[in-house]
């Protein structure tokens, strides 16, 4: 925030800041307008994909300053944390790709198993987008 501040009170000629910040947004419009038609509204497809890893991401916390009210001099330390993660490399067809499961789920499904998947492939760049894994 203090370098954004900053940066206003430095530039002097804020129609180019503007210009700037309105290209930034138009890129941003246009990044998820992309993700959005090439995934979103397509039949789901089924199918068998084949578990090619399990993966695990411990708990983590970390601590960041944030500052404290209107003064962005003065910071304070909070701690985020973020819980553990299971993950499963699926291969599907000719993609491949990882999804987020249960614990419960890693631990019931061993590496090469064929387990049942719902997925739709995107419209414009062929990605794999899974929507359950059974």
């Amino acid at each position: 925030m203090q370098a954004v501040n900053y940066l206003i009170a430095e530039v002097k000629d804020w129609p180019v800041l503007c210009t700037a910040v309105a290209l930034v947004v138009i890129i941003l419009l246009f990044v998820g307008a992309y993700s959005a038609l090439d995934s979103w509204f397509l039949p789901r497809l089924s199918g068998m994909g084949k578990i090619i890893k399990k993966e695990y991401t411990p708990p983590e916390q970390h601590m960041v300053l944030m500052p404290m009210g209107v003064n962005p001099t003065i910071m304070i330390p909070m701690n985020i944390n973020e819980e553990e993660k299971w993950w499963v490399t699926l291969h599907v067809g000719r993609c491949v790709t990882s999804v987020q499961v249960s614990e419960e789920y890693i631990n019931q499904r061993r590496v090469d198993a064929e387990v049942p998947v719902e997925y739709t492939i995107g419209r414009f760049s062929g990605d794999l987008y899974i929507k359950s894994v059974g």
